[in-house]
């Protein structure tokens, strides 16, 4: 709340100043400082309340009621306040009567400044004069606009269910005929004109790319992944992948409120036992949070701490607990240390010692619960021993121990980016945004693929989650928590974020649909290191098992077919098997090679089932319509360059048995 002094010198005024009160010097590096002895403090405060009179008192975080001279600080209108300097002016108070002074939101509505030229130093940029003509709104049916994009003299504007085209500097006018002849104006923002179909960038602008003339965005609101170029705008989303974004678009959640619950104000640390540790007083640990105090109290609730067990000492360096009694513990046990804790009373500071989920999801911005209204977090500082330091936009009286929860509503997120190195758009859809995620263990399930403009198609799946997407000076970049990675800078393939993963492929043979048949091989050219690691054919349909009491028991089949491994690593003699060193003659479990094709027999894993004399291993093929095989690397290739050309299956018609 802001604090009026009435000043007894004519050539001064009065600034408040806000200060950190946690520190020791009020006014640390950075803060306005007067060569001349200013800002005052507490060993001035005399000759500041000679100046100005009393000063406010207030309670500080760290201490009881006292006056906060140093959170304030005089500025002199006159320099140094020499008699005769240079004063400060007022200058020219500017007035403005409306009948209707609420503000209010116009979120249809474009607005544009003052002119701005960087070579003669004019700038305007913050001038704003109601008596023009600085507006342009568009139609509100078509929603807010989320984006602007600047093209040439063009504006481009995406509302939610629309996308327009602006004229700057120039406006249109329109022959008998009908047809537009632009022409200089002076309107900075001119006709706008719609382009054609009912499409928006609904809520995410973050999924908008650009490359040349061409423009990618997707539309939520209508499944739909869309491309503006000269043709006016397209579903590319249409291209062979219609179900595929329909089904992800529709997960993807408009506004959810997401909420971690923390426990607040306890001096409590916990950690990992490093080893096992038999009758002995003192223990090493890993993994502290919070933190470990002399004189905490150890949970007893842990088999083999003693009752009354505290801490003697704790050394960080080397993470070394002694404790007062000998205790016996596993390795990799947690065990925690409580102090009895402490509160806070109105105070602008709050710890927080542990969470559901990680400390890390706690950011910036989030709203504080149960603690009465427009409370929030305006700064997060992380304490050595692991806990947080979090401070509110207003004060707060917590007890310790006690349980906090805050909140931040989030939405589906689509990130989108060209890449430049590969000439594709490549898009994430992610229910969950990367900073949700509790690090660094678990990746909430994502979709990242990418649109090559060539094949006018979508070319692969990726298995990164990237939190922003961006190309510069031909290389691809993306942003995972907080660090920039570039991409095609290694040998390695499949590294994305240091780890590396084994890539995949999955066919689905469906020659003669209506025919039933019996699969017998697969085949396919290409790099040695492709196995099969799932085969199986499509669901036969629902048969009633019966039971000896005459209970039906309903059973779907499905034909299923064992791992076919690669040429490598399928390798074996009668003596030894890969990886050891096989000498004398070499057989092939999975694929071998003939005549520059990779062939393999699809052995049954199916159990032997009801009227079956023979089954299992000891049949070929698997039955059905259709057979599903996903190729994967083995894991003599991860991380390499290998290639598939072309997959095929033999199959005989089947008897129908």
């Amino acid at each position: 709340m802001p604090f009026v002094a009435e000043v007894k010198y004519f050539n001064s005024f009065w600034l408040k100043q806000v200060v950190d009160d946690s520190t020791a010097d009020p006014f640390p590096d950075g803060k306005p400082f007067w060569p001349g002895g200013y800002p005052y403090n507490n060993t001035v405060a005399t000759q500041i309340s000679a100046a100005v009179g009393p000063f406010p008192t207030s309670a500080r975080a760290s201490g009881p009621i006292v006056s906060k001279t140093e959170d304030y600080y005089v500025e002199e209108a006159r320099i140094r306040g020499g008699y005769n300097n240079l004063t400060v002016d007022f200058g020219v108070k500017a007035y403005l009567v409306e009948d209707n002074p609420n503000s209010q939101w116009r979120f249809n509505s474009l607005i544009y400044s003052g002119v701005f030229n960087s070579r003669t130093g004019v700038n305007y940029t913050n001038q704003f004069p109601s008596g023009t003509n600085i507006t342009r709104s568009l139609d509100p049916v078509n929603a807010s606009i989320q984006k602007l994009y600047a093209e040439d003299t063009n504006l481009i504007i995406f509302q939610e269910n629309k996308v327009s085209n602006a004229l700057i500097d120039k406006d249109a006018i329109y022959t008998a005929e009908g047809q537009a002849i632009t022409t200089t104006g002076a309107n900075v923002i001119g006709q706008i004109r719609a382009y054609a179909g009912q499409y928006g960038i609904s809520k995410n602008p973050e999924s908008f790319a650009v490359y040349g003339y061409q423009k990618y965005f997707s539309d939520k609101n209508r499944n739909a992944v869309l491309r503006l170029s000269q043709d006016g705008i397209t579903e590319i989303s249409n291209y062979g992948m219609y179900d595929f974004f329909r089904d992800q678009l529709t997960l993807l959640p408009n506004e959810v409120d997401f909420i971690i619950h923390t426990i607040g104000n306890k001096s409590e640390g916990i950690a990992t036992v490093t080893a096992d540790v038999v009758a002995s007083a003192t223990i090493v640990v890993t993994n502290v949070q919070g933190e470990i105090l002399p004189g905490a109290d150890v949970d007893p609730s842990i088999p083999g701490v003693p009752l009354a067990t505290t801490v003697v000492s704790y050394d960080n360096a080397t993470q070394t607990v002694v404790l007062s009694a000998a205790v016996t513990v596993n390795a990799d046990s947690i065990i925690r240390f409580n102090t009895g804790g402490y509160g806070v009373s109105s105070s602008l500071e709050l710890k927080v010692s542990k969470a559901s989920g990680s400390l890390k999801s706690i950011l910036k911005g989030f709203t504080v619960l149960g603690f009465g209204p427009d409370l929030y977090i305006e700064d997060i500082t992380p304490n050595v021993m692991g806990d947080l330091t979090l401070r509110l936009n207003r004060p707060v009286t917590i007890q310790y121990d006690t349980s906090v929860s805050f909140m931040t509503p989030f939405s589906g997120y689509i990130t989108g980016g060209y890449d430049y190195y590969a000439k594709n758009y490549t898009m994430s859809f992610q229910p969950q945004p990367n900073w949700l995620d509790t690090p660094p263990f678990i990746t909430t399930p994502y979709s990242t693929l990418s649109y090559d403009e060539m094949s006018k198609g979508w070319t692969s799946f990726y298995t990164y989650k990237p939190s922003w997407i961006f190309s510069l000076r031909g290389m691809y970049y993306t942003i995972f928590k907080g660090s920039i990675y570039a991409h095609y800078s290694t040998p390695l393939r499949n590294l994305f974020y240091f780890s590396t993963i084994k890539s995949s492929i999955t066919f689905v043979f469906n020659p003669n649909p209506t025919t039933q048949k019996v699969f017998q091989t697969i085949d396919y050219e290409g790099s040695n290191g492709w196995e099969v690691q799932t085969l199986y054919s499509d669901t036969t349909g629902v048969i009633p098992v019966y039971d000896e009491q005459g209970n039906s028991n309903d059973y779907v089949k499905t034909d299923r077919a064992y791992k076919i491994r690669s040429y490598t690593e399928g390798a074996y003699t009668n003596t030894a098997a890969y990886p050891a060193a096989l000498t004398g003659t070499i057989f092939r479990s999975g694929f071998d090679l003939k005549e520059n094709k990779y062939v393999a027999n699809i052995k049954s894993s199916n159990p032997v089932g009801s009227g079956e004399v023979i089954g299992g291993i000891d049949t070929s093929g698997i039955k059905g319509y259709t057979a599903t095989a996903i190729f994967t690397q083995d894991s003599n290739t991860i991380g390499k360059e290998i290639e598939l050309f072309s997959v095929g299956a033999t199959y005989t018609r089947s008897n129908g048995y």
